[in-house]
């Protein structure tokens, strides 16, 4: 079984559209498990989730995001675990039953590629997992499936409310290494907590961080929000390795 969890606080837009795409995917199989995990939402989420049949949901204070992660990995089911927060979606095209299937997932660490996503702006890594030189900063951690133990055994520091999952992220990559697939698992939608455009936020990252290029990075595009704005600082950096697509 891979459980799908999801963090959520006053976002209920945004949750409806990352239920639905769960849902899609479910029908008709016990292999995937959705747990949505709520900060104490004041926009009527908890009554919502009520409603929702076939998905477990606590809703409870914690001090931020990886507090509910760990709350998450705690009461999941599943032999492996997607990250899917409120607004991302798994995408249509790929057969999640035949994922759970085919893959040693139990057991290996498995990279999928990412639709990055910004109002109307879609951005599409090119496929190039096969040349074995992505760099760890350049996946995305909701396209990660990732085995529950290793979860168990290296759980998100909830001292870093903004840089946890990067850290993680490099931290077990590097430990265990991957399986890099070259399917489009989910779509990202950006501008989350831990790409705020805020001076205090960036101040924070860069405090918590301990690794040198995520720190550069994120000062160079701190100072770009602020000269160009979101839009065009997302358009900026991504434009010579993704392919951008804009909705009508």
């Amino acid at each position: 079984m891979i459980s799908i969890i999801t963090i959520t606080k006053n976002n209920i837009s945004g949750l409806q559209k990352t239920l639905e795409s769960v849902k899609k995917h479910r029908l008709d199989t016990e292999e995937i498990e959705h747990i949505v995990i709520d900060g104490l939402s004041t926009d009527g989420t908890k009554e919502y989730l009520e409603k929702c049949d076939n998905i477990k949901y606590i809703s409870k204070r914690d001090s931020g995001i990886y507090e509910a992660m760990n709350r998450g990995i705690d009461v999941s089911n599943g032999c492996a675990i997607i990250f899917l927060n409120a607004g991302d979606l798994l995408c249509e095209e790929v057969n999640l039953h035949e994922i759970a299937k085919t893959i040693n997932y139990k057991e290996k660490i498995h990279c999928f590629r990412c639709r990055l996503r910004y109002e109307e702006d879609e951005y599409v890594a090119p496929s190039s997992y096969h040349d074995k030189k992505i760099k760890i900063s350049e996946i995305v951690h909701q396209s990660i499936i990732c085995p529950k133990y290793i979860l168990v055994e290296n759980k998100f520091n909830e001292m870093l409310p903004v840089s946890a999952d990067s850290e993680w992220k490099i931290k077990v990559l590097n430990k265990y290494g991957a399986v890099y697939r070259e399917e489009i698992l989910t779509e990202f939608e950006l501008g989350g907590v831990s790409s705020s455009a805020s001076l205090k936020s960036t101040i924070k990252y860069l405090k918590q961080s301990s690794n040198f290029q995520e720190k550069v990075k994120h000062v160079v595009k701190f100072f770009l929000r602020q000269i160009i704005g979101q839009k065009k600082m997302y358009r900026l950096i991504f434009s010579k390795k993704y392919i951008r697509y804009t909705k009508q």
